[in-house]
């Protein structure tokens, strides 16, 4: 074998005794914490399978981050025909080194994962400060020294195998001849690239995430799938992102107190749980269809003064259904929009609560309908992987997750996957075959109204503007799903909650922010409802405790929303990148957290009135202030 070749022989040699030892650790891991499996996920043992096959992916994506620098220092070493010894053992203990450390984390992810149920991360540098006490912690505990020993032993196995290896791979080096100057570049762009691939991890359009090791319902099979050091990794570099910095408005007890106070909560601690009991009930654990719109802003309707005709399915039903004409999204993102609406999670400026490599435990709508007996469903359009979706929708409360991934392959349109049109027939034909014996919750994310736009071919627009004529294709999309679904025995008992995720820039933006990137359409219908249109102020937070008050159910309840059909907001926040608002009946405050710029308009409605001064909206800054601070103290980890 030839120079170059043979050192990537002895490179991937490395890599597999390091992959064999963490695929060791794995089933270890499993063993000992096997009492944490559910049900489902102990009796199935092809479950089991799938989670060591994913083990293995994402072992393959860390030997590919360290095999990337050595890879390219032999190339070099071969192109200079160069057969130091020194070069050898210089290689051979850097992958010691690297893949020792990827070993010692897979080994103290064992009893880390066994206390909290989680995979290693960034969380552990906070102990940096204590550390002679959490190392005395860890020796006092039997348990914790049995892994400590196991980690050093395959440590000790490890440099002994790597201490042989370079012995007995490049003892001859000399007498290696070296490939022709073409022959080495040739291969090195075949090997190099394909490295480069296998840190990328996946041939999709999002590179690999935590998300991609969920493919069940079993919390623990679907964790110890996901390499700890990559978990490690990507957790701390989401932790350092600017938009993950802590937020720092006031003191963290004072804001809770206040949002206590403002909500009526009278819990202990820096909690804001209440439950919830019912008062009514209009609909008797009806069937569920929550519709996320994308971009679909208020601004977009001829009910809001849009003179094009854009939406008239939309707006035929806001006259025959509960509409809310002043209803916010929480932020300027899809992300914001998921967690505001399904889990009544204010959004912190451009933070995405979704995407972290820890994914994060919340009590919400999916979780509650989930607990009283609902099936549970999230249809996107897009790769399951996109904002990590696939793993905190798993995680939090839907069971059934469809998307790109499951639809063929000739129905997708764009690197956002199907069309709405396709995304509505798919879901209808699952949904409507469902069994009328046990009701469902189903949430559907549209895209088409984003770009790039795409149009089925055929399709005829009142409107040569693409960005006008794709809101008529997503309405008429909605309107087709409506009336197919409305031939279903199942629309006599099927609740339809039609809102957008967040809206998009309609016309000349008023000030620092445009309000139709956050001003969108509520409307929610259900057979025989009393059409009303509901003037009060709104925002995403409120759609759980709103919905759970139409099907009369008591719940626990710990977000940050009120049942707007019996109770008034004078004032909601929302955030728009970097800039925070507070919206109340005459005034719109905004605030800069980076800069402290502060800006005041007063309001006739939704229309502007001119600019006034902070001092004048001092209730509404100390609105914000709390609410935003309490949302960052109470989050959940």
């Amino acid at each position: 074998m030839k120079l170059f070749l043979h050192y990537v022989k002895y490179l991937l040699f490395i890599a597999g005794v390091s992959m064999v030892a963490t695929t060791l650790l794995r089933g270890i891991e499993f063993v000992s914490c096997f009492d944490l499996l559910s049900k489902e996920g102990a009796d199935n043992s092809g479950l089991w399978c799938g989670a060591f096959l994913r083990g293995i992916w994402f072992d393959t994506v860390i030997s590919c981050y360290v095999l990337i620098l050595p890879l390219v220092l032999v190339f070099v070493a071969s192109l200079c025909e160069y057969k130091s010894r020194w070069f050898s053992k210089f290689i051979a203990w850097f992958l010691f080194a690297l893949f020792g450390l990827v070993i010692s984390v897979s080994a103290s992810n064992i009893p880390y994962f066994a206390y909290f149920f989680r995979n290693i991360n960034s969380s552990v540098f906070q102990w940096s400060a204590e550390f002679s006490t959490n190392l005395g912690m860890m020796f006092s505990e039997i348990s914790f020294v049995m892994y400590i020993i196991l980690g050093f032993t395959l440590l000790f196995l490890f440099a002994y195998v790597v201490y042989r290896s370079e012995k007995i791979f490049f003892a001859t080096i000399n007498d290696k001849k070296t490939e022709s100057y073409w022959q080495t570049v040739l291969l090195a762009l075949v090997l190099i690239p394909l490295c480069v691939f296998g840190i990328r991890g996946r041939t999709g359009y999002n590179p690999i995430k935590v998300s991609a090791a969920y493919f069940c319902n079993d919390p623990f099979l679907n964790q110890l799938g996901v390499s700890p050091t990559f978990n490690l990794l990507t957790s701390t570099l989401d932790a350092n992102r600017k938009e993950n910095k802590r937020l720092s408005l006031m003191d963290d007890s004072e804001a809770v107190a206040k949002l206590k106070e403002y909500f009526g909560v009278n819990s202990k601690g820096n909690s804001i749980l209440r439950h919830i009991k019912a008062d009514s009930s209009v609909l008797s654990k009806p069937n569920i269809v929550i519709v996320m719109m994308e971009s679909m802003s208020a601004r977009l309707m001829s009910e809001f003064g849009n003179p094009n005709n854009l939406t008239p399915f939309l707006d035929s039903l806001a006259h025959n259904s509960l509409f809310f004409n002043n209803f916010y999204s929480a932020g300027n993102h899809t992300n914001h929009g998921i967690t505001a609406t399904l889990y009544s999670l204010p959004a912190i400026m451009d933070r995405n609560a979704m995407k972290g490599s820890v994914i994060p435990k919340i009590h919400g709508l999916p979780t509650v309908l989930k607990s009283i007996g609902y099936s549970t469903y999230f249809y996107m359009t897009h790769e399951s992987q996109y904002d990590n979706m696939n793993a905190f929708f798993r995680t939090n409360g839907f069971d059934n997750i469809r998307s790109q991934e499951d639809y063929p392959s000739d129905k997708i349109v764009n690197h956002f996957g199907v069309s709405d049109d396709y995304l509505f027939e798919y879901s209808a034909d699952e949904l409507l075959s469902l069994s009328d014996s046990v009701p469902f919750f189903a949430t559907i994310l549209t895209i088409s109204n984003h770009p790039p736009y795409v149009f089925p071919d055929g399709f005829k627009s009142r409107n040569e503007a693409r960005d006008l004529a794709i809101v008529e294709y997503a309405d008429q999309c909605l309107q087709k799903f409506f009336e197919r679904y409305s031939r279903s025995p199942k629309f006599e008992n099927t609740l339809f909650v039609f809102l957008a995720d967040h809206g998009k820039i309609v016309g000349t933006p008023e000030c620092e922010i445009p309000l139709s990137s956050n001003q969108i359409p509520l409307i929610v219908y259900y057979k025989g409802c009393t059409p009303e249109i509901i003037d009060g102020l709104g925002c995403q937070c409120d759609i759980m405790p709103t919905i759970m008050g139409l099907i009369g159910c008591d719940y626990d309840y710990q977000g940050f929303g009120k049942n707007l059909l019996n109770e008034k907001r004078s004032e909601i926040v929302f955030s728009a990148d970097n800039m925070l608002c507070a919206l109340d009946s005459s005034n719109l405050y905004l605030y800069s957290p980076n800069s402290g710029d502060e800006h005041v308009y007063r309001m006739n409605g939704t229309t502007f009135a001119g600019k006034t001064v902070a001092d004048s909206v001092a209730k509404l800054k100390d609105f914000l202030f709390f609410s935003m601070q309490s949302a960052e103290a109470l989050k959940q980890n």
